[in-house]
């Protein structure tokens, strides 16, 4: 949410462009020079719209394309990661409180109502397995994003999975991928950058042989034995 809010303000914040696109080409080295990634990153904008896209060489793996669009129609941000053909893809809708219909007038209806950039903003998460819709704050919180992360990868096919995950430790980083791809990630990848991660204790707690049959190694009999009897002097067992 911070990213895309972010961005939001970003675009309202600059002076009013004049319909354009400027491309960059691009490549991402190691220090030897190898290269990893091939790139062009494709920036547009107007009243109606502002668009950032990046056509994505992964040298040795495939072509992918990461993109952020900001429809000040329809007032919503969405942000994709798609194969070249956009036939797998996962995206990431806003839909903004705003009522204006072109950059312009946005610009000037926040400024008219702050409190519209702080209204509670409805997030889409699309993939081709699968659609998950919500007030985005709902999504917050450590449980919750784990168990929605979960769904969503499961739902996602296993190329564009990979694709993402190869991206996450080399070309994240790279100026015109990062924003774009990083609101993405938060709800795709495990352990993001900057989470808060949750420390875990280790207690022991009663041996359950129905929890260890379930994965094909039911206890012995001695073993139950054991439990019984413990259970019958109230006693907890550390191991069994």
């Amino acid at each position: 949410m911070v990213v895309a809010l972010s961005a939001t303000i970003a675009v309202l914040g600059e002076e009013a462009p004049k319909p354009r696109e400027v491309r960059r080409h691009f490549e991402l080295v190691d220090k030897q020079g190898r290269v990893y990634y091939e790139a062009t990153a494709l920036n547009e904008s107007s009243q109606p719209l502002a668009r950032s896209r990046v056509l994505l060489r992964d040298v040795t793996y495939g072509d992918f394309v990461v993109s952020w669009t900001r429809s000040f129609v329809n007032q919503t941000t969405v942000l994709v990661f798609t194969d070249k053909d956009g036939k797998s893809f996962v995206r990431l809708t806003f839909k903004w409180a705003y009522t204006s219909k072109t950059r312009d007038e946005t610009l000037s209806e926040a400024h008219r109502h702050p409190e519209l950039q702080d209204a509670p903003v409805i997030a889409i998460l699309e993939t081709n397995g699968g659609k998950w819709e919500a007030v985005e704050t709902e999504w917050q919180g450590t449980s919750r994003l784990h168990e929605l992360r979960t769904e969503v990868r499961r739902s996602m096919d296993f190329t564009l999975l990979e694709g993402l995950e190869r991206m996450r430790s080399m070309a994240l980083g790279a100026q015109d991928i990062d924003p774009i791809a990083k609101m993405v990630t938060t709800y795709i990848v495990h352990g993001a950058e900057g989470e808060v991660m949750v420390s875990l204790v280790d207690t022991t707690v009663a041996p359950d042989c129905d929890f260890d049959k379930s994965f094909g190694v039911p206890c012995s009999d001695r073993q139950l034995e054991r439990i019984k009897k413990a259970v019958e002097q109230h006693r907890q067992l550390e191991e069994y």
